[in-house]
């Protein structure tokens, strides 16, 4: 018999998270909210391992920053991502984590600015062409295929278009099956042909025809991500082997286009519920302005900064503690489960107007953004290495999209439900016509 877990703090009983079961799997955040508003900042969940939730900044800020150290990614969350990325930087712990950033790390610098700007621009152009003789999209399919052509000219020099419905398909269905699998407490090993390991195992090939297509591309710019790769395989072929290169490509695939696709998606839903707020960015983006240019798009950054904040695309973290510690004054065992959601933490007390949109939050107070309870791309030497890339590519599309098109829903865009996937994404479809701007 399994050792009794140690209450350590009040939190939900059995019965309770029995009779939320469903609310857990349909509707997590709700979940997690109901228990905070209940039992405050910390809770313990009724496991069979020690299991807290945090839901104060400075007990976030602990784990995740000033002792980072003792919590690993050792959870059912991240094991579960594994099984599509690997030991991928998202995943990857210790030595095999720190070895990897570092070899990576050039092609994420400043001076790969231009680099990007370049890619974002090559591809907004590409599918403002496509946009053009369709007429109309869905946008989170749409930002899908955009953003996965930008990471792969950006990161991988060359066009992924003719592949983007297949691999933003696959990668949907393997985080959908990843989903599954965190929330069940008794999944099928990946092997067993469970029909969600099937789909799995076939979303993963098309991933992984991807990674071969993209090895056997002529090399890109000297200072790009699939260069780099090459070269740390090169070096340490041991330590950075085939099969990791193929994490680490897959990692970004799937990492580096659903987080801004998705953050994109709600700007446009947001910005369509407060139609004053889509005039002033419209506005900004029409006004002659270059708008690969931050400064020069300061309302479009704003929009995409406050989206990130409403609807972060890492909505929830997870470390397990390797040796007992204390945050704040609670004794924690080794082993513990931490659990924590930016998605609460950015709707907290600490924020005016925590659950309103509010286009002048971040449009004059760039200091907003470097908040400790403002953490869309994580926190402390973990944080996601293609942040600055990210709120570069965001409002560059964003307003790239708004200088060239009136976007016109042709379906209802208010309350969309909100589907709890790796990242967020609305749960009904988001049509649209997209008028040239006149």
């Amino acid at each position: 018999m399994a050792p009794r877990v140690p209450r350590l703090v009040a939190g939900p009983s059995g019965r309770q998270m029995f009779g939320s079961l469903s609310q857990i799997r349909g509707d997590t955040t709700g979940f997690l909210a109901d228990v905070h508003r209940e039992f405050g900042d910390v809770a313990q969940f009724p496991v069979p391992i020690p299991a807290i939730s945090l839901n104060n900044p400075a007990d976030v800020d602990y784990v995740l920053r000033t002792n980072a150290k003792n919590y690993t990614k050792n959870t059912v969350q991240y094991g579960s991502l594994k099984l599509v990325t690997g030991d991928g930087l998202l995943t990857s712990d210790g030595a095999i984590w720190r070895a990897h950033r570092r070899a990576l790390q050039p092609a994420f610098h400043r001076t790969m600015q231009s680099l990007t700007l370049d890619a974002i621009r090559d591809s907004y152009d590409h599918f403002a062409e496509v946009w053009r003789s369709e007429g109309a999209i869905e946008i989170s399919e749409a930002m899908q295929h955009l953003t996965l052509e930008v990471v792969g000219r950006s990161l991988f020099g060359t066009s992924l278009s003719g592949n983007a419905d297949a691999i933003a398909q696959a990668t949907l269905k393997a985080l959908k099956v990843v989903v599954a699998r965190a929330r069940t407490p008794f999944a099928l090993p990946s092997v067993v042909p469970t029909p969600n390991n099937l789909r799995l195992r076939s979303a993963i090939n098309t991933l992984d025809d991807a990674v071969a297509e993209l090895l056997g591309a002529p090399s890109a710019h000297p200072d790009a991500f699939i260069t780099l790769l090459r070269e740390a395989h090169e070096a340490d072929p041991v330590r950075f082997n085939l099969n990791a290169v193929r994490d680490e490509i897959v990692t970004f695939i799937v990492a580096g286009h659903e987080t801004v696709a998705s953050a994109l998606t709600w700007t446009l839903q947001l910005l369509n519920e407060h139609s004053p707020a889509y005039g002033l960015v419209q506005e900004e983006a029409r006004s002659g302005v270059d708008v690969t240019e931050l400064e020069a798009i300061p309302l479009a950054r704003a929009a995409f900064a406050e989206a990130l904040r409403l609807y972060p695309p890492a909505w929830l973290i997870t470390r397990e503690s390797i040796h007992t510690d204390e945050i704040g004054d609670l004794a924690i065992p080794e082993g513990t489960l931490i659990i924590m959601s930016p998605y609460l933490l950015h709707r907290g007390d600490n924020w005016d107007n925590a659950e309103g949109f509010d286009l002048n939050r971040f449009a004059d107070d760039n200091s907003q953004v470097a908040r400790a309870d403002y953490l869309p791309f994580g926190l402390g030497s973990r944080m996601c290495i293609g942040r600055d890339m990210a709120l570069v590519e965001g409002p560059v599309l964003l307003a790239s999209l708004l200088r060239d098109f009136d976007v016109v829903p042709t379906n209802n865009w208010s309350d969309v439900g909100m589907t709890h996937s790796v990242t967020l994404h609305p749960t009904r479809r988001m049509e649209a016509k997209l008028l040239p701007a006149r």
